[in-house]
């Protein structure tokens, strides 16, 4: 019982003791700003027309579709694909033309590198049969 009271009696001892902190001063900005983030994605299409690498990922919503100089290793643009879909799936191109097949909505765009132009999907559930160019004939039977 008498070393719990003179710990009960020590205890305030030891707080009106100690001196309180000084706050330390910031002098610096609270924030450093390094530019504009990145995205990163699993990479699950890509082709290549006239020197630049078209590449699509999953998991961002809605689809974006990169195009990199593989010259330079530069990004040139990123265009994101209108519509519900949460990424690609796969990349092609016919006659000048980039496709990108998406998912879970299974949709296939149509992007043009010169205009920039992205066309409305073709929805692969009501398409009876895909055209395919010279260079791709449909398989004999």
């Amino acid at each position: 019982m008498p070393r719990l009271l003179l710990a009960l009696l020590l205890v305030p001892t030891v707080f009106l003791a100690t001196k309180p902190r000084t706050a330390a001063t910031c002098d610096a900005p609270a924030i450093t700003r390094y530019g504009p983030a990145s995205l990163t994605s699993a990479l699950v299409g890509a082709t290549v027309h006239e020197g630049r690498a078209y590449i699509v990922g999953r998991g961002q919503k809605p689809t974006l579709l990169s195009e990199i100089d593989l010259a330079t290793r530069k990004v040139i643009r990123n265009v994101r694909l209108p519509g519900e879909s949460e990424g690609g799936w796969a990349t092609t191109v016919s006659r000048g033309r980039i496709y990108i097949g998406t998912y879970p909505s299974p949709d296939l765009y149509s992007f043009d590198p010169a205009t920039g132009e992205v066309e409305a999907p073709a929805h692969l559930r009501r398409l009876r049969r895909l055209r395919l160019d010279a260079d791709h004939p449909p398989p004999t039977a």
